[in-house]
């Protein structure tokens, strides 16, 4: 399924092409005019929006698997929990510890 940005840019190569046929004395890669310019910004944003989308998809996948994980393997999920809250603990004790010391001088 191709995004609304994607069909954009695909319009817009399909006019360029139009447009250089119409112009067969200048070269197909001048890249001089305004069109070429706003072909490369539309570009630009279609593959922005594309890695934008690309991130988001794999956000979603990863709180998914994550979700299934926790499904699946409640007890794992619960020891991986634990261990994190073990493990912040520890550091905010570090950092408790660290800054006391500091100030203690």
């Amino acid at each position: 399924m191709a995004t609304p940005a994607k069909q954009l840019f695909e319009t817009m190569q399909d006019s360029e092409t139009d447009d250089e046929s119409d112009q067969e004395d200048t070269p197909r890669n001048a890249g001089s005019g305004p069109s070429s310019r706003f072909t490369e910004s539309v570009k630009k944003r279609a593959e922005h929006e594309a890695q934008q989308q690309t991130a988001v998809v794999k956000e979603e996948l990863g709180r998914r698997a994550f979700d299934l994980l926790e499904e699946y393997f409640p007890e794992e999920a619960k020891t991986r929990r634990r261990r994190g809250q073990a493990q912040t603990l520890a550091v905010g004790v570090l950092v408790g510890v660290f800054i006391r010391h500091l100030l203690g001088r």
